[in-house]
């Protein structure tokens, strides 16, 4: 049974909680929740897989704390397959575990296909660097040159506003929790044209350019942009300029009709059930920048190394992509080009998470400063592969713990009510910066609304940034960390803060 303040788990591409902060953190705090309603809620089954016959995953001979992290998470959230690789100064180590398809109890192995959600948007704003750079296209350009039949209705929207989620196209995966829905049916096969038509029906959510939400329907508009602006497919613009010059063997589009060799079968949990995953149609990877595209943790892992040591994209492009988008009228997201640049402990990274509604999840960070990189695919739709990501990277490097490992005493003793009063919908509550007031508050409004009243935030610690090369909020010197729900199952949340402690911006850290 889920918590009564999560959204059904058909409501879009989360089928095991809602989402719960903007994308892709919404993502990270949706898997954390997840995992803490499993945990509190252990399924009813005879085995791990019921009603499969598989047998309960077990350990590898030799196994170290990776793989009994693992192994841990994967029995709690009934995850059928996991592959994790880790990046580290140009290696690439990769680890699978569990059953690619549990009709037939086939063994996931290094080879094993996953799709991968929104880390797509990786990719694709990767390409469309690539296109800018050979002068086929401009982050300027305005999107209606590549998509006529989008005008007059997105006429003044711009590539990069698409690349960023500033464009007001109201999303049609459910994934942003403020503006309305543009909803379509996905087990339906599309043209481009009518897709695009669908689009453009509703207004957008606000002036171009003034505010982010997350769009997947900006990517998939991108996706068909980028082939026409290359007068190729879009599969063809990807396998060219990411895949080929990369070295990913095992990555392309979504495509239920196609038999591929090492493909695994998708699965989420509904209410208490393990089950196989919903259909979609080959549209979802035709046009897949959005969410449509499939590969493996160690393919991701090979893209993330472009981005650690780029080849074939300018400095200066790269550099967009990682940083903090900038607004019309001032302030910055947490967002840059299909990348959310971010940080642990004031530490630098990168990072995208993703969910793909025909089964599967993926999470990839990058710690630029550390040459490291850590990625993870999954079979399942509700697998917390961010959260076991973040667990799991004290153990490959003790430096990064996500928060303090001692609990300590918050030497503002009023400020913990201060902020459950303010995401309780209070504005009055706490300071906010103005960036945080106009772009985030609203999504955590949203998100805690209906939060039990008894649920406990607790005070963690405290972390000074005035020190940090990281991407950080607007005008933020220290992050301070307070865990939701019980020690054993709550997660923990980081709340940023000026020097004059205001709210800038509460990012997942467990």
């Amino acid at each position: 049974m889920q918590m009564a303040w999560l959204k059904s788990p058909e409501s879009h591409d989360y089928p095991a909680a809602a989402s719960y902060l903007r994308q892709p953190l919404l993502v990270i705090l949706a898997s954390l929740i997840s995992s803490v309603a499993i945990a509190q809620n252990p399924p009813r089954a005879q085995n791990v897989y019921a009603p499969s016959a598989c047998a309960d995953v077990g350990l590898p001979p030799g196994a170290d704390s990776i793989d009994k992290l693992v192994i841990a998470r994967m029995r709690r959230e009934r995850i059928p397959a996991v592959q994790l690789s880790v990046l580290r100064r140009g290696k690439i180590e990769t680890r699978a575990y569990g059953y690619a398809d549990l009709d037939h109890c086939v063994p996931a192995d290094s080879a094993t296909i996953f799709g991968i959600g929104s880390v797509s948007k990786m990719l694709t704003a990767y390409a469309t660097l690539r296109l800018v750079q050979a002068g086929s296209i401009a982050l300027g350009d305005p999107v209606t040159r590549y998509l006529p039949e989008a005008s007059p209705m997105w006429d003044g929207i711009t590539i990069r506003h698409l690349l960023t989620h500033s464009s007001g196209i109201p999303d049609y995966a459910g994934d942003d929790p403020v503006y309305p829905i543009r909803s379509i049916e996905r087990r339906v096969d599309y043209p481009a044209d009518s897709l695009i038509r669908m689009f453009v029906r509703p207004p957008l959510n606000f002036p171009i350019g003034t505010r982010f939400a997350y769009s997947n329907t900006g990517y998939f508009a991108l996706s068909i942009a980028l082939e026409r602006a290359a007068r190729k497919p879009y599969a063809d613009v990807m396998r060219t300029l990411v895949y080929e010059p990369l070295g990913m063997r095992s990555t392309g589009g979504w495509n239920p009709r196609i038999i591929l060799s090492h493909l695994a079968a998708g699965y989420g949990m509904y209410g208490d059930t393990l089950m196989r995953a919903l259909y979609r149609s080959p549209t979802a990877g035709r046009w897949g920048g959005d969410t449509g595209l499939i590969s493996t943790a160690a393919d991701l892992a090979r893209f993330q190394m472009e981005l650690i040591h780029p080849r074939f994209v300018s400095a200066d492009l790269l550099r967009e992509m990682t940083s903090r988008d900038a607004l019309a009228g001032g302030g910055t997201v947490t967002y840059g080009f299909g990348i959310e640049p971010t940080d642990l402990r004031g530490i630098p990274a990168w990072s995208h998470a993703g969910v793909f509604s025909a089964g599967y999840s993926a999470f990839a960070i990058t710690f630029p400063t550390r040459d490291l990189s850590v990625t993870v695919a999954a079979n399942s739709a509700s697998a917390a592969a961010p959260s076991l990501v973040i667990e799991a990277l004290p153990l490959l490097d003790d430096s990064l713990r996500p928060y303090p490992a001692t609990p300590s005493r918050d030497p503002d003793a009023g400020r913990t009510t201060r902020l459950r009063a303010l995401f309780s919908g209070d504005s009055t509550a706490a300071p906010m910066t103005p960036s945080f007031d106009s772009l985030a508050y609203a999504v955590i409004k949203a998100r805690f609304r209906g939060m039990p009243p008894g649920a406990p935030l607790t005070f963690v610690g405290c972390d000074d940034l005035h020190q940090s090369k990281a991407a950080l909020p607007d005008r933020a010197t220290s992050e301070c960390y307070y865990r939701i729900g019980p020690e054993r199952g709550g997660f923990v949340i980081g709340v940023y803060f000026t020097d004059a402690g205001a709210v800038a911006d509460v990012r997942a850290k467990s």
